[in-house]
């Protein structure tokens, strides 16, 4: 459906988004999508709405973003069938922007919380510039988010090899899932593959991620 998968896809990555945009940019995505959520429900004027919300953020985004690709594949039109599913989309926007948004995490999803972790303060502290795209980002209960600490080096920096796993494990669109392939017991290497960073051979943990990018 035209428009409507980029808007789910900026529900989906609405923490992320907010790391690579302007804080004017901000402000004016903030604008369009409380307008969407308190004004007019007709289909029309929400297709107005949504799409200079997905121009705004052909803007700003990357082309690799996975917001920018899912514009990409829906075009600029809303489909015949968008109407229907509509309603549920808008109150996902609602939740989004309330505060303390977004919701608390799956129950299995806690535990990765709970792993070491770095904040947008820590990183800004390096002075290496804006978070990697690659980076698995979560999203806390309380609004913020993290990086798992396992990703980065002593000197700050993300490790090259993690990246390069990320990126081939489709961090943008499962983070989640991700995070687990590298925080959870793998029984390819006999261990969790973040334990291994630094002691096994590199070819070791891309094997053992190839085998699962292989089952996506």
């Amino acid at each position: 459906m035209a428009l409507f998968d980029a808007i789910d896809a900026l529900v989906e990555h609405w923490s992320d988004v907010r790391l690579r945009m302007s804080d004017r940019a901000w402000n004016r995505l903030t604008r369009l999508v409380d307008e969407m959520t308190t004004g007019s429900q007709d289909p029309g004027d929400l297709a107005d709405l949504a799409a200079e919300v997905a121009n705004l953020l052909a803007r700003e985004l990357d082309a690799d973003h996975p917001v920018r690709r899912a514009r990409a594949r829906t075009g600029t039109r809303f489909g015949s069938g968008a109407a229907r599913p509509w309603p549920d989309l808008v109150r996902r926007l609602e939740l989004r922007m309330a505060p303390g948004a977004p919701a608390a995490p799956a129950p299995e999803e806690e535990w990765l919380l709970s792993a070491d972790s770095l904040g947008r303060d820590d990183i800004a502290h390096h002075g290496h510039g804006p978070p990697d795209p690659d980076l698995i980002l979560l999203d806390r209960p309380d609004g913020g988010v993290q990086f798992p600490a396992f990703q980065f080096g002593a000197d700050g920096r993300p490790i090259p090899l993690v990246l390069r796993i990320n990126r081939l494990l489709d961090v943008q669109d499962d983070p989640w899932g991700v995070a687990d392939w590298w925080l959870g017991p793998n029984t390819w290497l006999d261990a969790a593959p973040a334990d291994l960073l630094g002691r096994a051979d590199d070819r070791e943990l891309l094997s053992a991620a190839h085998a699962v990018s292989a089952e996506l």
